[in-house]
């Protein structure tokens, strides 16, 4: 029952930490990557038609999300100077985005001249949460697969408890059945069999005698 328990807990801190945060990860990278915040950014240079502002505004706000629910779970170091890392790029994205919308008549090439963003530390931050991820959940998965072992041995070891245990109880019964039973029966049998025999003549007996039908049934059963 215990290891049972064990189980029970080791999977649940595997849902409750790695499988949360992967989920969070996967959404910080819609938010961000290709189709994401830079993507609609630099789309929005090029092309400058406003409706794409809206666009960006809420993958900013949707990459925002993803960080405040990442961090809800718990994080380490690494993960921690990650977070800050792409969080700070976040703000740049959305800081530029108030500048770009004001230089929208200056022209696509004097927008990007002026507005640099260099996305290489968020991608690497990125790349850092992944491999730590990775990390993390082989350990989580090495919890559980320990749990699992454990409760395979003992489950193992109760089996072979069992067939012992039922194996001494035949040898018992074999035991008790030859020699603690078997013997007095056979020697009630054996008493049974030396007991004289009524002569098979008792019969006319009874009638030579004129002995009544009432007085004969007794004889008979003795």
């Amino acid at each position: 029952m215990r290891e049972a328990n064990t189980i029970g807990n080791s999977w649940k801190d595997f849902e409750n930490v790695p499988v949360k945060k992967m989920g969070y990860l996967q959404d910080l990278n819609a938010a961000i990557g290709y189709g994401g915040m830079i993507h609609q950014f630099k789309n929005y240079i090029l092309r400058q038609d406003r409706p794409r502002i809206v666009k960006v505004q809420a993958k900013v706000r949707a990459a925002t999300v993803a960080l405040i629910a990442y961090r809800s779970v718990g994080v380490s170091d690494k993960e921690d100077a990650a977070l800050k890392t792409i969080s700070a790029t976040i703000a740049k994205y959305a800081d530029a985005l108030i500048m770009a919308e004001k230089m929208t008549g200056d022209g696509p090439r004097a927008v990007d001249k002026m507005i640099k963003i260099k996305d290489g530390p968020a991608l690497q931050a990125m790349a850092a949460l992944t491999k730590e991820l990775a990390e993390v959940r082989q350990q989580k998965s090495q919890s559980v697969y320990m749990a699992v072992d454990r409760l395979t041995n003992f489950s193992a070891w109760v089996a072979v408890s069992v067939g012992i245990m039922l194996t001494l109880l035949f040898i018992f019964m074999v035991w008790f059945t030859s020699f603690r039973l078997g013997r007095p029966l056979r020697a009630m049998a054996d008493a049974m069999a030396k007991l004289p025999r009524l002569p098979k003549k008792l019969p006319h007996i009874f009638s030579k005698f004129k002995l009544p039908q009432k007085m004969r049934l007794p004889l008979l059963k003795i």
